[in-house]
């Protein structure tokens, strides 16, 4: 009995030596935080400004605002959910990716991964050609609602992001 409780507890050693590892050379090969923020906001600006238009079923137009939720987010909230529930859903959803997407590195899941265990609020450092908003979490609650449409008349829906890696 004892030898199986050194044994066990061996490998738990080893586990948390091998974690504190893979933490270790994350944090020693991650890119410059303010270079990853700058990129990141180039990005996000760089996949919405093809979609501001002036017509309506785009984005935007001359007189709308381009809404976009201030936070964070790899999944929509799940009704009875914590986060541990949506990160579980999310690498289950991250398995079809790479079955589907064989380009997909593991390296590059692990980032994602890493990068969105937390939300991050947004500032309002996107180079857009036309008005954008952010809307904050207690705003992003009111949504689709009426209040929600009378808090931001000129919008088309709100954009949602979770955080850029690459």
């Amino acid at each position: 009995m004892r030898r199986t409780f050194l044994g066990l507890r061996g490998l738990l050693v080893l586990f948390a030596l091998a974690i504190l590892a893979v933490v270790a050379i994350h944090l020693a090969v991650r890119p410059n935080p303010n270079a990853a923020d700058a990129e990141q906001y180039a990005a996000l600006s760089a996949y919405i400004e093809p979609h501001v238009t002036r017509d309506s079923h785009d984005l935007g137009s001359r007189d709308g605002i381009v809404l976009i939720a201030a936070r964070t987010t790899f999944s929509q909230p799940m009704l009875n959910s914590h986060k541990f529930k949506q990160y579980r859903v999310l690498v289950a959803i991250s398995t079809q990716a790479t079955a589907n997407i064989q380009q997909l590195s593991r390296s590059l899941l692990f980032e994602f991964w890493a990068a969105n265990l937390t939300d991050v609020t947004l500032e309002p450092r996107l180079q857009l050609p036309t008005r954008y908003e952010l809307a904050s979490e207690n705003e992003m609650k009111l949504y689709p609602s009426e209040a929600f449409v009378r808090r931001f008349p000129q919008s088309y829906g709100v954009l949602t992001f979770s955080r850029v890696v690459g």
